[in-house]
């Protein structure tokens, strides 16, 4: 742009500027372009110079719009990303809206709080921010993220979200459960009854659902209120009272789904049971701490699998959490450790003592041995892998295999020129175990 082009554009700007009262940011009027009048006489401005340097402003302006970064401040660059993402949207669904038959192009579709979730969700790669995000940095409901975007605002666009810090009763609970349930039966579900959790909660979070009157939970907490959330889904569902009529209880279960997680609630009896279930399943082999994983889920499966009710059953990292290490859960629980670990008298958690070796150097030289003895001479690095790879983490005998990455952190300061695997392998093997037979 020339420079005496750069000072029209600015004299005219500042001309209407000064001109402007306080605008507020709507749509245009009937037979305008644009809602604010400084705008018009940009344009106007604009239209006076070459239709090659229109096009250069033009190629400067997209370079600014399409990295809002470039916008300025904290707030300059979210309400661009806002202003970005809803005309972005808005296009989308325009252009879906046109392929319809009876699409009619005197009255284009509104932008819907939906609709540009819906969109948002398929194409995640564009970064849009979600609509409740763009809610809170306009203060306001969707028609202010629409307004501030000058766009055409919607019937219901209007509702502003607020929470409530009074503790919800066991009505608002219960009907919660029920809607949802019915609004599965709405949407064709063969079982409108098989839900957990994390479904109920995220239908309650839709912003048609968060239109509605009333309130439904959205956390666990108002569910823990009242023994949980499998208690309060059976009793809701069968039209009963809070669940027994007892005192609320902090169960902690956060899913109804195939396989509980843990929760918070768990007192620390019901923890040490849940170790002792898992060894009497073992038939009373101490298990490590993927052992009680995988017996965990067994036993979950085996109990729906059965018909039985589904209950809380804590998981591993419940049980770290409360003991700090796998060993402090074994001692708290009555079992012997597989390594050395000391217990904190203040915190009744686990101190680790010494180093952090899972398997010890007898076994890693007994997997060798072994491994050795299956396949003969020469003996070489693939050959063990390979026999990692048939036999798994545990060798014929039941001990533990080490992986390269332990043999290679164990060794790798004291085996010198020969490396880790031929260090390890001189020690636990007899001699000329890389030399082929005679």
């Amino acid at each position: 742009m020339t420079p005496f082009a750069t000072r029209f554009v600015a004299r005219t700007y500042f001309r209407a500027m000064s001109n402007a009262s306080h605008l507020k940011l709507v749509g245009p009027r009937p037979g305008e372009l644009f809602s604010d009048p400084t705008v018009t006489a940009i344009w106007a401005a604009l239209l006076t110079l070459d239709v090659a340097l229109q096009h250069e402003f033009l190629a400067r302006l997209r370079e600014r719009l399409a990295v809002p970064g470039l916008a300025g401040g904290t707030h300059a660059v979210r309400i661009a990303r806002l202003v970005a993402a809803t005309r972005e949207a808005e296009g989308m669904a325009l252009a879906a809206a046109s392929a319809a038959a009876d699409f009619d192009p005197t009255s284009s579709p509104s932008l819907t709080e939906d609709a540009y979730e819906a969109l948002r969700k398929v194409h995640r790669e564009f970064g849009w921010p979600p609509a409740s995000t763009m809610r809170s940095w306009v203060q306001g409901g969707w028609n202010d993220v629409l307004q501030r975007a000058l766009l055409t605002t919607v019937d219901g666009g209007d509702a502003v979200f607020t929470t409530s810090c009074l503790r919800f009763s066991w009505d608002e609970v219960a009907d919660a459960v029920r809607a949802f349930c019915a609004y599965r039966i709405d949407q064709g579900h063969p079982d409108p009854t098989d839900f957990g959790f994390h479904d109920i909660v995220n239908w309650a979070k839709l912003p048609h659902v968060l239109s509605l009157p009333g309130r439904r939970p959205r956390s666990q907490s108002p569910f823990d209120n009242y023994g949980g959330f499998l208690a309060v889904k059976a009793t809701a569902l069968a039209g009963d009272g809070p669940p027994d009529g007892k005192a609320p209880r902090r169960n902690g279960l956060r899913t109804g789904k195939l396989r509980p997680t843990c929760g918070y609630g768990y007192e620390r009896a019901e923890l040490v049971a849940a170790v002792e279930e898992v060894v009497v399943y073992r038939d009373g082999r101490v298990p490590r701490a993927s052992e009680f994983q995988r017996a965990r889920l067994s036993i979950i499966d085996a109990e729906r699998l059965a018909g039985l009710p589904e209950r809380a059953f804590p998981s591993y990292t419940k049980l770290i959490h409360v003991w700090k290490s796998w060993d402090a859960v074994l001692v708290a629980c009555g079992y012997p450790p597989f390594r050395e670990v000391t217990i904190d008298p203040e915190t009744e958690r686990g101190m680790l003592v010494g180093p952090r070796n899972h398997i010890s150097d007898a076994d890693l030289f007994a997997g060798l041995l072994e491994a050795f003895e299956q396949h003969g001479k020469p003996f070489r690095f693939g050959v063990y892998a390979n026999y990692v790879k048939v036999h798994g983490r545990y060798a014929l005998s039941g001990r533990r295999l080490a992986s390269y990455p332990c043999i290679y952190g164990r060794y790798r300061e004291v085996a010198g020129a020969r490396g880790p695997f031929k260090y390890a392998c001189d020690v636990a093997l007899p001699a000329g175990w890389d030399q082929p037979d005679a």
